[in-house]
């Protein structure tokens, strides 16, 4: 699925709802999402889009003034990262904060794991998840990385 196709079917079917059912917090907004980022009544904003818009969207709103918290992946690829983390707007004094959504470094487990341990000592770390795909079915949004989330 392209993701203009994507957009579309997002704001046909999922805005108008939400909106009408929080209008009394963001009438103002309406379908034109480009005022959240006008509003010099917010300060930051949550991305929460599917992984192939977090990049365009953090861009926007850093350039826009806005502190970002962006669900992870914070980009599709490592290059879109090195544009992202190193915008001038993100090096100033008292630039803006990006954050990547990666709380589990806050969950108290992980607190305790750091006091088992001594990083410095630490030469290699290795990581490996599986998710199979026959679990569930293979064309779900979860494994089309452009567009998918938790997974």
């Amino acid at each position: 699925m392209a993701t203009t196709n994507f957009r579309t079917a997002l704001t046909k079917a999922f805005f108008p709802p939400v909106i009408r059912k929080h209008s009394r917090f963001y009438d103002s907004y309406l379908l034109d999402t480009s005022k959240i980022l006008d509003d010099p009544n917010l300060d930051a904003v949550f991305i929460p889009l599917p992984n192939g818009l977090h990049f365009e969207w953090a861009v926007r709103a850093i350039r826009a003034g806005k502190h970002v918290l962006l669900e992870k992946p914070c980009t599709s690829n490592s290059t879109e990262a090195e544009i992202l983390f190193n915008l001038p707007e993100l090096d100033q004094p008292d630039g803006l904060a990006l954050l990547e959504a990666f709380h589990n470094r806050f969950y108290p487990s992980w607190a305790l794991f750091r006091s088992l341990i001594k990083p410095a000592e630490i030469e290699r770390n290795e990581t490996r998840s599986m998710i199979p795909w026959r679990a569930s079915n293979k064309d779900q949004i979860h494994f089309n990385y452009s567009l998918s989330g938790a997974l």
